[in-house]
């Protein structure tokens, strides 16, 4: 059957595979236990065909299931507060699951039972699960006093309660065929339990086979007693109402697939818990608590009158209040005297001609985060934030809120703080003995290395040539390193060299011995360098004297006439070497005597013989030796690099400048993050501030839940209301905290300035958006207001939701939509365009929630130039999760009411009273006969079960306006 609201279709069983060719009927009846199938094979594709009968698995082959087939219990493990009116279930992963393994197909009206069944059981004593090593599954032993009669269900109905579930297709054949192949995310199959519970009483769920053959397996026992013959009948795995009547049994043994266990709650399900929900709008003594300000300890002239006071407000607030007036001639001298003990300790350790002690006052919240230690009570310059906040005593309790956090938080966040910094402390080590050494090194630098002379320069600089960069020195030069401007200049490269640096080092024994009184040091470098410029070489270049000695016979070959032709090529020395190379083999070579005369024709080819390969390469070793001696002799190229130019000296400073050489070594060997902030200096500590995300309410909510909603205790039970949010309370908070949480790092020296911004969430966003409250840091404030500071929240309206439905049912779908005119009524727009989902979620103890909607009161309500239709808010159970059972069972009418809809139907269709309601243990098909409706009948299949019992998804529509006191502006 198809439910078009939620697009499921229920199907009565599915069969997949080789057991889609069960040709034997479920008869509801003992029949053949074990079953085959014909199968045709044909070999290498070709004919003909062979036929063969193949036995399927039954449930006697069964000894266990995969636990990971299973999908989803209905209720959840462990859980407490189960609808003792609702059915419990379990899901699995495939949709012919419970039908694997039964050896028959559908019989009529599609009944086909399952092979495993799912009970549930009261616990109580004589109700056990043991396990035993030596057999295969758990097994449930249900004895005296428990009664199996009373706590197992009736295996005539198990085909009633399994089915099939496909999601987002139609009831065509094609389309769930294409369905039950395709996507294994829109099928599941479905086993029921349809026992009736009793309140606040624990349960046992268990699945167990639903035949004697795997009743036998799963304990291990032969599936064919000695007693028995084949072939076996196919039998349940244990009778309740014996035929004919007689005594049930007094113990039955089980085994068991897969088990949980729950606990039933007081009654109620969704749609009675909806019911019970008033919206209201929130009492005038919810949202502030009085503050007396008459007395602060300090003093103040004019004194305050006794007993003045002021409304503190908490994180949430009641929609369109204002905050309670302050006289100006009450707030002026208050302010003042303030102003003068928050301002007092900065003054007294910044003024230099105050002698006094230094002073511990108040602290001014956010003064390292606004630059700015002193507050004004009136411009100029102009007021912001930091003077509303400190200035104003409502403003300042919340703020002292955020120390009270971070002081009770404080170890926690310390810790988290110091994992988040790493290698931070070890990278400031580092950098703080890289600036000592960049300050020893600049006075070396500039006392010692930029006074020598190029030649002591050049022979310090030598041993580190190969990694010290020398910038261009002119225009047409290039950056390069100095030993490769040592070989591009007209320096030898052994000038450089240690051993003529140790010779001629001016404390040597050499230039000790030989130094004459008064002459200058010893330069040989220079010395050499006047000697190998570019044109003292071309002066001094030697006329090369005539070529004398062996003459080659390419020299041969190139001096003769052109009357020689091609002869001149003939006898090269290349020519030969080819000839010998390539000539023909020849087997009888010899080395004879001179005057000796051969012919060519003489000789007998085949391959050489030994004296030939030996006159080859002796030929070949002989010319390869000329070559060598008649190399052309090669001149070095001209210098490129004049090293000893005047601007030279002062790249070579350049390069070895410590401001620049330690900076560079160190920060290579870092790896700092793109949004590392920048300093002046690089080598300066690096100054971290630590984040948490964490949503900050829930700090705020654990000290107190007045500050978050004063006056909670006086919203009823069951009650929808609207609220807002209040800026100014949530920034003062965040500033505290981040207040005080510079002031915790500095004295525990972690690296910071005191101005970051650790804590920007206060809302707990991950039901919405993931934006940050805080999008801003507290120092880009500059000259805002207090209140104007968090965008995304502020003013935002917020549905409070007091009594048990979002404890029972945390999952339901919350959400505001528009609201559209049907003729002369309002109702809810069904297009998704229309919906706003929550900006954030909340809870309070012990039944409230709040969520916070991208709506302000004007919108809601539909204030012009708004929509006039306003919107309404929307709490939905969830879709997603079908639930099965029947409505509370009502007794107050002397008979049940007629059906008429199938969503009707309760349990107090199967009993006429209490008494007969709780000797009810298990619903059955055929002790009541509740007719047909909309073509679908009770008792039928499991299928048209499946309609029968879902519970369909409530929603409940509440309009802004019957929560919001409307102004009369």
């Amino acid at each position: 059957m198809a439910e078009p609201a939620a697009n499921y279709v229920f199907l009565p069983w599915v069969r997949q595979g080789a057991a889609a060719g069960i040709q034997t009927p479920d008869s509801l009846a003992p029949q053949p236990a074990v079953v085959s199938v014909s199968v045709q094979l044909r070999i290498n594709n070709a004919p003909p065909d062979v036929t063969r009968q193949v036995r399927l698995f039954g449930p006697g082959d069964v000894i266990g299931i995969d636990l990971q087939q299973v999908v989803r219990t209905e209720p959840r493990h462990l859980s407490t507060d189960f609808e003792p009116n609702y059915f419990p279930a379990i899901e699995f992963d495939r949709p012919d699951f419970p039908w694997l393994f039964t050896p028959a197909k559908e019989g009529d009206a599609n009944k086909l039972r399952p092979w495993l069944c799912l009970i549930v059981l009261k616990k109580q004593e004589g109700v056990t699960i043991r396990v035993d090593r030596n057999l295969p599954l758990p097994v449930l032993d249900i004895k005296s006093p428990a009664r199996p009669d009373q706590e197992l269900p009736d295996l005539n109905d198990s085909w009633a309660w399994v089915h099939a579930q496909v999601a987002g297709t139609q009831p065509q054949f094609n389309a769930l065929k294409a369905s039950l192949g395709g996507d294994p995310a829109l099928t599941v199959s479905r086993l029921l339990c349809p026992r009736r519970l009793d309140p606040l009483t624990e349960y046992i769920a268990c699945v167990v086979p639903a035949f004697e053959q795997g009743r036998r397996a799963g304990l291990g026992q032969p599936i064919q007693a000695p007693n028995e013959t084949a072939p076996l009948p196919l039998t349940p795995a244990w009778i309740v109402k014996p035929d004919p009547p007689a005594k049930p049994p007094d113990e039955v043994m089980l085994p068991v697939y897969y088990q949980w266990e729950f606990r039933t709650g007081t009654g109620g399900d969704f749609e009675s818990l909806v019911g019970l929900l008033k919206a209201r709008e929130i009492p005038d003594s919810v949202g502030k608590r009085q503050i007396d300000i008459s007395e602060p300890a300090f003093t103040i002239q004019p004194p305050t009158p006794p007993g003045t006071t002021l409304g503190l407000e908490g994180a949430l607030k009641v929609v369109g209040s204002k905050s309670d007036d302050w006289p100006s001639a009450v707030r002026g001298p208050f302010q003042t005297a303030l102003q003068n003990i928050l301002s007092r300790a900065w003054k007294v350790a910044t003024d230099g001609n105050d002698q006094s002690d230094p002073i511990v006052g108040p602290p001014v919240y956010g003064c390292w985060q606004a630059a700015r230690h002193v507050v004004n009570v009136t411009a100029p310059p102009p007021l912001n934030w930091l003077d509303e906040l400190n200035l104003d005593p409502r403003e300042r309790v919340a703020a002292a809120f955020g120390t009270q956090v971070v002081q009770a938080e404080q170890e926690d966040l310390m810790a988290s703080a110091w994992e988040q910094l790493g290698e931070v402390q070890r990278v400031n080590q580092i950098r703080r003995q890289a600036q000592l050494g960049r300050s020893v090194g600049a006075v070396y630098h500039t006392r010692h290395f930029s006074q020598f002379s190029q030649d002591t320069l050049l022979k310090v600089l030598a041993p580190a040539q190969s990694r010290l960069v020398v910038e261009p020195a002119t225009t047409t030069d290039k950056r390069a390193l100095l030993s490769q401007k040592i070989s591009q200049s007209a320096l030898p490269n052994t000038a450089v060299s240690a051993p003529l640096r140790r010779l001629t080092n001016s404390r040597g024994v050499v230039s000790a011995r030989f130094a004459t009184r008064g002459a200058p040091p010893m330069a040989p470098m220079l010395f050499m360098a006047r000697f190998t410029t570019t044109a003292t070489v071309a002066a001094l270049a030697l006329v090369r004297p005539p070529e004398t000695g062996p003459i080659s016979i390419n020299q041969v070959s190139e001096n003769q006439t052109a009357a020689a032709g091609v002869l001149k090529d003939t006898v090269r020395s290349e020519r030969i070497l080819q000839a010998a190379a390539s000539a023909p083999q020849l087997s009888d070579f010899t080395i004879a005597p001179e005057g000796t005369k051969r012919s060519l024709l003489n000789f007998k080819g085949g391959n050489d013989n030994p004296n030939t390969a030996m006159f080859r390469k002796v030929v070949q070793a002989h010319h390869e030796k000329l070559g060598t001696l008649f190399l052309t002799i090669k001149t070095a190229p001209a210098a490129q690099f004049n090293l000893f130019d005047a601007n030279v000296k002062t790249k070579l400073l350049q390069s070895i400048d410590p401001e620049k050489t330690i900076a560079t070594r160190v920060l290579a060997s870092l790896s700092l993050p793109p949004d590392a902030p920048k300093q002046p200096d690089p080598l300066e500590p690096i100054i971290d501030a630590p984040r948490f995300p964490q949503p900050m309410y829930e700090a705020l909510r654990d000290l107190s839940q007045d500050f978050l909603l004063p006056g909670l205790d006086d919203v009823p039970a069951n009650t929808v209301a609207v609220l807002e949010t209040n800026s100014p309370f949530v920034e003062a908070f965040m500033v505290g905290l981040n207040a005080e949480m510079s002031s915790e790092l500095l004295w525990r020296n972690y690296p910071t300035d005191q101005r970051g911004t650790y804590f920007r969430q206060f809302w707990d966003t991950s039901v919405g958006q993931a934006k940050e409250d805080l999008e801003q840091p507290i120092t880009a404030w500059g000259n805002n207001h207090l209140g104007d500071n968090t965008p995304n929240t502020s003013g935002k309206l917020v549905l409070l939701i007091r009594g048990d439905l979002l404890r029972r049912y945390p999952t339901a779908v919350i959400y505001a939509t528009r609201a559209v005119k049907t003729g002369t009524q309002l109702d809810v727009s069904r297009k998704p365009e229309d919906e706003r989902h929550p900006l954030f979620r909340g809870t309070l103890k012990p039944d409230v929630t709040f969520v916070g909607f991208d709506l302000e009161d004007k919108e809601a309500l539909g204030v012009p130039p708004n929509d006039p239709n306003g919107w309404y808010f929307v709490i939905q159970q969830q879709p997603t999760e079908p639930r099965f059972g029947m409505d509370v069972a009502d007794f107050g009418p002397d008979k049940p009411p007629t059906l008429t809809t199938w969503s009707d139907l309760s349990w107090r269709h199967f009993a006429n009273t209490q008494e007969e309601l709780n000797a009810l243990s298990y619903v059955s098909t055929s002790a009541k006969s509740l007719g047909e409706i909309d073509h679908v009948k009770w008792g039928k299949n499991s299928a048209h079960q499946a309609f029968i019992t879902l519970q369909r998804p409530v929603r409940i529509a509440i309009h802004a306006r019957q929560m919001i006191r409307r102004s009369d502006s």
